[in-house]
């Protein structure tokens, strides 16, 4: 048996050492969700709206099969990297 000495990367996972803590994350994973959404040229936001009342309680039209999907599967992926290693998404 042979020591190959820490562990940095395990199933898709990050994992680097600091002096007194371990940190995880899937960074290929995030990049990923974001190239199959189109989204590599989005500018990051604090918030994703701005609150100042455009929210209203009228029906919005629904989504067709492919969209709705599509919405699905993104959510999924985020959920998935949430869960896994960043809390913080």
């Amino acid at each position: 048996m042979k020591d190959l000495g820490p562990v940095t990367n395990f199933l898709g996972i990050q994992i680097n050492y600091g002096d007194d803590s371990i940190r995880i994350s899937q960074p290929d994973k995030v990049i990923a969700v974001y190239e199959d959404l189109g989204l590599e040229k989005c500018r990051g936001a604090w918030s994703p709206i701005i609150n100042k009342g455009l929210i209203t309680r009228t029906r919005s039209a629904a989504l067709d099969d492919v969209t709705a999907t599509r919405y699905r599967s993104a959510v999924g992926s985020l959920l998935h990297v949430s869960i896994m290693t960043r809390p913080d998404i």
